[in-house]
Order: C-alpha cells, then structure tokens, then sequence
C-alpha cells in the first residue's frame, strides 16, 4: 500500500469516528424530547381557546422545518426554547441545514408576522401566541 492510499484510509477512519462522536452527542441531547409522552395536553392547557389543528399545523411547520419526523409533532412543549432544540440538533458548532432560518422564514411567510427582532429565548409556546394574535381564526367561537 502507498503512501498516498494510509493517508486516505486514516483521513476516513478519522472523518468516520468524528461523525459517530457527533451523532452520539447528538443522540443523547434530542433523546430529552423523544423519550416525552404527547405534549397536547400542554398545549390545550396554555391554549385552551384555540383549535387543535392549528396548534397542529404550526407545530408541523416546527418539525418540518428542523426535518425531524411528523409523528413527533407533539414531543414538543410549549415551554421548549426553540434554540434550545437547535442546540441539541447541533449539540457542536459546525455548519447546519438552516433549520432555524427556514422555520423562521416559515412562520413569517404564512402567519404574517416580522420576527426579525425576536428574542433568541423565545419558546415555541411565545411564538404560536404571536402567531395567535396576528391570527385571531385560530380561536374556537364559545
């Protein structure tokens, strides 16, 4: 074997090893969410007046946005940081999908609003509440 082909083989074996040492960091801070049981009934509780399918649908765009499965459009809370989430979808700094950008651009596209001055903190229940006032359909008629 030549030089040049050990030095692609350990260039992959390291690539490899890196890659598993951030999948399992990774794993381990998005665990947090998928071990939850259904998150609706904190939803229901925070947003009692509004329907269920637009909590739904805005939590689809959520996990649309960060690629993560449909069926776990409920692991998330109310209470949940939504840069939090990111921190845990890239538990190290390297470059990313533009998860964030893309559910940002998102919401503002299809719920009318400017969050260009957004609290970075802001959780996912503080921003379906703008979304909420922007949107007063969302509420169920008493």
């Amino acid at each position: 074997m030549d030089k040049k082909t050990l030095i692609l083989i350990i260039i992959g074996l390291l690539g490899t090893v890196l890659f598993i040492i951030f999948e399992m960091a990774r794993r381990k801070k998005l665990k947090k969410y998928w071990s939850r049981s259904c998150t609706g009934p904190e939803w229901v509780r925070r947003f009692p007046q509004c329907h269920k399918d637009k909590i739904r649908d805005f939590l689809g765009e959520f996990t649309e946005s960060f690629m993560f499965r449909k069926k776990n459009i409920l692991k998330f809370s109310p209470k949940d940081k939504i840069i939090d989430v990111y921190k845990a979808l890239y538990p190290i700094e390297i470059s990313d999908a533009l998860e964030l950008e893309t559910f940002i651009g998102t919401i503002e596209k299809k719920y009318g609003l400017d969050l260009s001055k957004i609290n970075p903190d802001v959780t996912l229940g503080d921003l379906f509440e703008l979304v909420i006032n922007k949107n007063p359909d969302f509420l169920v008629s008493l």
